[in-house]
């Protein structure tokens, strides 16, 4: 009885001592992972993934040499690309070296580092108080000085927050950072109805002027793109006639041209009669007015125009109290050079 009670405490010792051991088996499989796996992070981090060789490639001839781009990165040879920081890098690129527009840095396993930058091109003039600064595409500030460079746009009335070159263009006001995004954009992408000059001195009423001689008065900072449309829509109906379009509301506009005196319809306004033939059928007959037949047909014609004819209506009445007002000053002018030589001729006769 002895025997058999020895025989089942040696068996029970026998599994706890099983158990034991899987249980530091565990642990000891788990230290050993991590301690391989600090060493291959150290030995990255160290004596693997050196820069061996740094390559530079432009978009276009560029005024700086790889040895100066690669200097501004602050890299070298021998530094880890593990901790190599990408962003700082092109960073350091687009801050030492004004003329590049955008820097991507790639890391070339398991030691080539290459480095690819765009060249800046001048796109706009920003005018303001003190000079005028030329600007790349991207808004970067590339001159600050007073000359207005040929063949770019130009910015007027826009207020700059820095005018140090090397900068990105901002500016305080709010509104009129949100005209200049909205149109540069604009200018950016493909249009037929290329954007010569913006002049936002009055944010309420910014001033578009496009390469064909038409000037867009858009009116304040709301719903730029909805509003470019509608005049590019206006400028493919009259052509390349220079004259000026005029928000009316906020989905209409108006154009008149150059040589007129108020805003006139771009489309004449078309008048539907319903008329009796000789069978006494009723048909319906549709015919293009001038404004004055339009605004005198009958009661039972439907006119329609593409504009508002309220607004056009103040528009030419404002430009005859121009005229008129003009007028009566010239009219007061010569009466009183009139009265003058009148008083000349009897003030000799005294002498």
């Amino acid at each position: 009885m002895k025997d058999v009670e020895k025989t089942n405490v040696e068996r029970d010792n026998s599994s706890k001592r099983m158990r034991r051991r899987k249980r530091h088996m565990k642990l000891y499989i788990f230290v050993v992972v991590f301690l391989v796996f600090c060493i291959i992070i150290t030995l990255s981090c160290t004596l693997l993934f050196n820069i061996k060789q740094i390559t530079v490639t432009a978009n276009e001839t560029i005024n700086y040499t790889p040895e100066q781009i690669v200097q501004a990165a602050n890299v070298k040879t021998g530094d880890n690309m593990i901790l190599l920081k990408s962003s700082e890098a092109e960073a350091n690129i687009l801050k030492e070296m004004r003329y590049i527009e955008k820097a991507e840095i790639h890391k070339k396993f398991p030691s080539t580092l290459e480095i690819k930058v765009e060249k800046c091109v001048p796109a706009y003039n920003i005018t303001y108080e003190m000079g005028t600064l030329v600007v790349s595409r991207n808004g970067k500030i590339l001159e600050n000085n007073g000359v207005v460079t040929d063949g770019l746009p130009v910015v007027k009335g826009f207020v700059p927050s820095t005018t140090a070159p090397g900068q990105k263009i901002s500016s305080n006001d709010v509104q009129q950072q949100e005209i200049y995004d909205a149109l540069t954009k604009k200018m950016k992408s493909k249009s037929e109805f290329s954007i010569t000059g913006i002049d936002m001195t009055d944010k309420y009423e910014t001033i578009v002027t496009y390469s064909n001689g038409i000037i867009f008065k858009m009116g304040n900072w709301t719903d730029i793109p909805y509003k470019l449309s509608l005049a590019e829509n206006v400028m493919k109906k009259v052509g390349n006639t220079p004259g000026y379009i005029m928000m009316i509301g906020t989905n209409q506009c108006s154009f008149r041209t150059t040589q007129q005196s108020g805003f006139e319809t771009t489309i004449s306004p078309t008048v539907t009669t319903a008329v009796t033939d000789a069978n006494g059928n009723t048909i319906t007959e549709t015919t293009t007015a001038p404004d004055d037949t339009a605004n005198d047909s009958a009661s039972d014609e439907t006119t329609e125009t593409s504009y508002a004819d309220d607004e056009e209506r103040m528009f030419q009445e404002h430009d005859a109290m121009v005229r008129e007002s003009e007028a009566a000053m010239d009219s007061s002018k010569s009466e009183n050079n009139s009265e003058n030589e009148n008083d000349n001729p009897a003030s000799e006769s005294n002498n």
